[in-house]
């Protein structure tokens, strides 16, 4: 069986059919810059970061396909080409991540682009290989099953976060209320431990977890992915169990929000309450919440997260969570 990449001949291309390659290839990559600035709401899916990583997926794909389309005019060896293309897409994610990570402010590195960015450059290699003919059977139907693996790496995470929407939709007005595994995901913790609920306490009938604060250092408990617009309701309502020794400890909730649809810039509407012992319902009324750009308007805002804070750096304090609603 011959299982080998073949050597194609460039077949006498001309000076005029290298330059129109150059230039397509040109245009190709400029137009990598679409799947990062247009939001993907627009088709129906929300911006979290899943969608975010199918993005660098499918535009390092369309970057592989450029990459190879130009490296045709000066390779004429499939191998050759194959290998300039996952080398110049390494490099390339590297270099970007680097530089969102030194020389960029507002931005960060991450490895796991680098691997979706590498994914998707060699899930586009796989395809051409497969639709490539004169490759061996046994190569191209290894090409069609890594082609398949990566697509469902990839679409996976986004299937499965639409499943989620799904469910939080079907909840409404229940944000949160600790009965499915996707709530527990996406709690996100700072200087708190998470203590599971049966080993503490039996007061409150739901809870999963029992939330430790570092009694000498600031805290912050995250619900993260709350649902993104809160159109209709007037106010949110926070129920939970707290230990907090006997003393009143002052907290902050921070809903972080965002006005625009590019998403570039988030804002954060506070509210303050004072937890005790025993169980506590803080109900926060929308019409009195203002944040930094002024009164909030959540009917058209996509809310991201809310966190519960202690500032305090002296104060005893744990809580469990019963529910998060919204109330009309």
């Amino acid at each position: 069986m011959r299982f080998s990449i073949n050597t194609l001949e460039p077949g006498g291309q001309n000076v005029a059919l290298t330059r129109l390659k150059a230039a397509v290839t040109v245009l190709l990559c400029g137009g990598l810059i679409f799947p990062f600035v247009v939001p993907f709401w627009f088709i129906g899916f929300s911006w979290w970061p899943e969608t975010a990583d199918l993005a660098h997926f499918f535009a390092f794909g369309a970057l592989a396909i450029a990459l190879n389309y130009l490296f045709s005019t000066v390779l004429t060896s499939t191998l050759w080409r194959v290998l300039a293309v996952l080398t110049s897409i390494a490099i390339i994610s590297i270099a970007t991540e680097w530089v969102q990570w030194r020389m960029l402010e507002a931005r960060s590195g991450n490895w796991k682009d680098v691997l979706h960015n590498f994914s998707g450059g060699l899930c586009s290699i796989g395809a051409w290989v497969f639709l490539n003919k004169t490759q061996a059977l046994a190569l191209r139907t290894l090409a069609a099953i890594l082609v398949l693996v990566l697509l469902s790496y990839a679409a996976f995470p986004v299937v499965q976060q639409l499943q989620y929407d799904k469910l939080r939709q079907e909840a409404l007005p229940t944000l949160f209320n600790f009965q499915n595994a996707w709530e527990t995901k996406n709690i996100l913790l700072t200087n708190v431990r998470a203590v599971p609920f049966e080993q503490v306490s039996q007061q409150a009938e739901f809870n999963k977890q029992t939330f430790e604060f570092d009694p000498n250092n600031w805290g912050i408990v995250r619900l993260n992915r709350v649902w993104s617009h809160w159109r209709g309701y007037s106010g949110l309502t926070i129920d939970l169990v707290a230990d907090t020794s006997g003393e009143e400890v002052p907290v902050q909730i921070y809903i972080t929000y965002v006005n625009d649809v590019w998403q570039l810039e988030p804002y954060w509407a506070i509210s303050n309450a004072v937890l005790t012992d025993g169980l506590n319902s803080l109900k926060i009324p929308i019409d009195g919440l203002h944040s930094q750009e002024g009164t909030v308007n959540f009917q058209t805002a996509e809310i991201q997260f809310i966190d519960l804070i202690k500032w305090s750096e002296d104060a005893s304090l744990s809580f469990s969570i019963n529910a998060v609603t919204l109330w009309k």
